[in-house]
Order: C-alpha cells, then structure tokens, then sequence
C-alpha cells in the first residue's frame, strides 16, 4: 500500500460521529425502530408541547353521576361528563376536553388525542383503539368506538339494536391489566375497577426512581411490577392472568406512566417523571405519603408540561421491548394462569393452594 493510499485509507476510515450515516445525530427516529438509543438527544419545546394543551380552568372534571341537562352544566360549570374509567391517560384527555365528555368516543378521535396528547404513535393508538372496541365494546357500529369508563348508553346504535342486545361494557380492568392493576381493585373485590387505591398509589409513587431519566424510571420499576403480580397472585382467591391481557397488555400500567407522562426540558431531553407529574395525572393531592388525597375523577395534565417529541413516539416495536424488559428480570411474568377454588394453574402446573396463600 502506497503513502497516498494509506492517506487515503486512514482519512476514510477515521471513526467520528459525523463520519458514520448512521450517527446519533443523522439518525432519523423511524430507521431503527427497535433502538432505545434513538430517544431525543435535545429539548425542543415546540416538538414537544402538546397540541392541544389546555387548562383544567376551562375544563370539568370526570364523575360517576350521570348528568341529563347538558347545556345548563356547561353554563354554570359543573360537572358534566357520566363515566370514570380505569385509564388515568384517557381520564384525563376527557377532562381537558379532549375526549367527548360523555365518556364515549370513536376510535379516530381516541387514535387522534392520543397521539396530539401524549406522543402514542399511531401504530399502538390504533391497536389499543381497536381492541377496547371489540373487547368493550359494539364493533358492529356505525361509528366504531367505546366508552373509557362503563356501560353507556351512548354506546348504543341501530346496529345492536338501541340496546336490546346489550350495553356494551366499556373499558373494563380485567380486560386490559387482569388481575395486577398497580393503582385499581378489581371489580369482584370492590365492585368498581376505576377508582385509585391510596395504598397502591403510595407503593407506586415510592417505587419512581427520583432524578432519573425516563427509560431508566421503567427499568427501575421491574422489582415493583414483580412484587405487584406475587401480591395478587397471593391475596386474590380468584386471581386471573390472561395469555394476552395478563402478559402483553397489562404491563401498560408500568410503561406507560414513566414514558408517556414524564416531562421533557434541557436536562431531561428523554423525559423525567417526576412524582409530581405523577400525582397529577392519578388525581392525588398532597406532597407526600401521610398527606396524600385520592380526588377521584380530576386527573389533569400539569402545568408547563412536556410530551414526547414528535420524532420519538411510542411504538408497538418500542412497548414491546419494555414488556420483554420487564419480564427478562422476572421471567414469571410470562406465565399465564388462573387461581380458582383454591386451584393455581399458573405456568399450566395445577397445584393446591396453601392456607398460607
């Protein structure tokens, strides 16, 4: 090799940031969609804010009543939507208006403030929207869609017959986090699957790595996952855990909160969820355990708040990655099972419950 070729060679061959096509920085978001090392590497409050933001001032909040004369609650303020339901995120699109507040909404528009709201790439937003219509809800309809709390007769169309086949149920949480919500009860235990356990909550809230970024928020949540899921399995005498909802969908309740609520600035271009953030969107007041207040139905998003860039949102390739996180550390997660008259048929191994259990 002569002088000049090795010039040549050396010059081509220097590794740099700006030498590679597929640096950081040249990177587009969408070419390796399996990387979590595409997250933002910079802050920009234009891409980040989100669209629709608006104030709880001009909004109302969620609430369990019904309410038959619309136009004189919006006059006067008070509340107005009929259903809360087990989804903080979804509670609080509906709160800031951003859902129809009768708590029933199309699967475009569900797709669309998902989106707008929280950077859920269409991919997942529509996948969920798709899911909670057939599993909550008609999706033989002349507008495709499901309430984000209970049955509604808002649900109800010429296709199944105004009713007379059926309410649909709306979003249910044994249909979407099984047995091992990380903040509801379950509907057997309780008789509601919507309201938020303060002592689930406070677990919750300790478990959130302060100071942190983002995606090492959720890494840190796995012993807390893990713990949750040996709680039900040991407490609850009808204990379920689906294939699908129990292994794949559940684990939305620990992904979700660190990586689509977290504020982004300058020294969190990834995201922070800071327990502030985090008490806001689960409709609890106060500083810390000892003072905490459930305020059942006023999930709201937080002043100066942040969503995920445009450039980075959460996939289906992206949720999937951090299901199998989760379930890399504690390969249990991934057997499903039931415990049922004392029978446990967890991981297809039936075996006798203990008085222990």
């Amino acid at each position: 090799m002569s002088a000049e070729q090795l010039k040549t060679y050396q010059k081509h061959a220097k590794r740099s940031p700006l030498a590679c096509p597929y640096s950081q920085e040249k990177r587009d978001a969408g070419e390796y969609p399996f990387a979590k090392e595409k997250r933002a590497e910079r802050f920009d409050a234009k891409n980040n804010a989100p669209v629709f933001l608006a104030s709880m001032s001009s909004c109302l909040p969620i609430s369990k009543p019904a309410v038959k004369d619309v136009s004189h609650h919006l006059n006067t303020g008070q509340i107005l939507t009929s259903c809360q339901g087990p989804c903080p995120r979804l509670n609080t699109l509906a709160n800031h208006g951003h859902l129809p507040r009768d708590s029933v909404a199309d699967m475009q528009t569900i797709i669309k403030a998902t989106n707008e709201g929280y950077g859920m790439s269409l991919d997942l937003g529509g996948f969920l929207a798709v899911y909670g219509t057939v599993f909550g809800s008609n999706p033989v309809s002349l507008n495709p869609g499901y309430s984000i709390g209970g049955p509604s007769r808002f649900s109800q169309n010429i296709l199944n017959g105004g009713g007379i086949l059926g309410t649909p149920f709306g979003l249910s949480g044994s249909k979407y986090e099984s047995d091992v919500s990380a903040t509801r009860p379950d509907l057997y235990m309780t008789g509601n699957n919507f309201y938020v356990i303060l002592e689930r909550f406070v677990e919750y809230w300790c478990a959130i790595r302060e100071n942190t970024p983002a995606p090492e928020q959720y890494s840190a949540l796995a012993p807390f996952h893990y713990k949750s899921f040996q709680d039900s399995e040991k407490t609850k005498s009808h204990f379920f855990y689906s294939p699908f909802a129990g292994i794949l969908v559940s684990p939305a309740v620990y992904s979700f909160p660190p990586l689509m609520m977290p504020n982004h600035s300058d020294e969190y271009p990834e995201g922070y969820l800071s327990r502030e953030v985090f008490t806001s969107f689960f409709d609890v007041k106060g500083s810390k355990p000892g003072n905490f207040k459930v305020n059942q139905g006023w999930e709201s998003i937080p002043e100066n708040w942040y969503r995920r860039p445009v450039e980075d949102e959460f996939s289906i390739p992206d949720f999937l990655i951090d299901v199998l996180e989760h379930c890399a550390k504690h390969p249990r997660l991934l057997n499903a099972g039931s415990i049922l008259g004392g029978l446990v048929t967890i991981g297809n191994k039936a075996q006798t419950l203990s008085n222990s259990s």
